[in-house]
């Protein structure tokens, strides 16, 4: 799917962005300085909101109305992230991506929301290894293991090519797999499928500890799925 570079034309607010990162350089900006859970500054708020049109649940995530955002602490990974709230107009609310509407179509793909759901299936295991392996060396460069450190799927067994491994043995595609994705963790619906997966990872996956800069600078090995 060709992407619209809607940061450029027609931009933000009337304001043009050459590149995506400029504008997600602003973004992050807005929700870092935010005070967490108060409604978030007016100027603020209406910038974001004309980003999120873009988010392809904007309408549902909408509701019946926008009372204002709030940026809370989400918890469900290995570290705590600062998110986005929706809070409606009748006192629900829903979070939600801002990061999703620079995805073609404004979403995620359907293998992009089996991969995220799958690896919230292992994050216990990756928890575990952090723990384990922190502060000791870097098996890349030697260094001790004590901030901003990533765990690493060892290459070429990467976390992709896991993934689509154990979906070919099970003669599943990415789409078969039913995602609960109606809170901030999204996770497989069919528990037993998830435990087959966690399993399947627990036994093949080589996780290892390193620096982020390192984990980001690793090369990519492509999976044909």
């Amino acid at each position: 799917m060709k992407q619209n570079k809607w940061w450029v034309t027609p931009g933000i607010l009337g304001q043009s962005y050459a590149t995506q990162d400029d504008l997600k350089k602003v973004i992050q900006g807005i929700c870092n300085s935010a005070t967490l859970d108060q409604p978030m500054d007016t100027g603020h708020q209406i910038l974001m909101i004309d980003l999120l049109q873009h988010h392809h649940e904007w309408t549902a995530k909408a509701g019946v109305g926008i009372k204002h955002l709030e940026v809370r602490i989400n918890f469900g990974g290995y570290k705590p992230t600062r998110g986005i709230w929706i809070v409606r107009t009748d006192a629900s609310e829903i979070d939600i991506s801002w990061t999703t509407v620079f995805k073609p179509g404004g979403g995620a793909s359907v293998k992009d929301n089996t991969a995220a759901a799958a690896r919230r299936e292992v994050m216990a295991q990756i928890v575990a290894v952090r723990a384990e392996q922190e502060g000791g060396e870097c098996p890349i460069c030697g260094e001790l293991l004590v901030t901003d450190l990533h765990v690493d799927h060892c290459p070429p067994i990467t976390f992709d090519s896991l993934l689509a491994q154990w979906l070919a043995r099970r003669k599943l595609s990415y789409g078969d797999i039913q995602i609960d994705d109606k809170g901030i963790i999204a996770l497989f619906v069919d528990r037993a499928l998830a435990a087959d997966w966690q399993n399947y990872h627990e036994t093949h996956a080589q996780l290892r500890l390193i620096h982020a800069h390192e984990n980001l600078t690793l090369p990519r090995i492509a999976v044909v799925a």
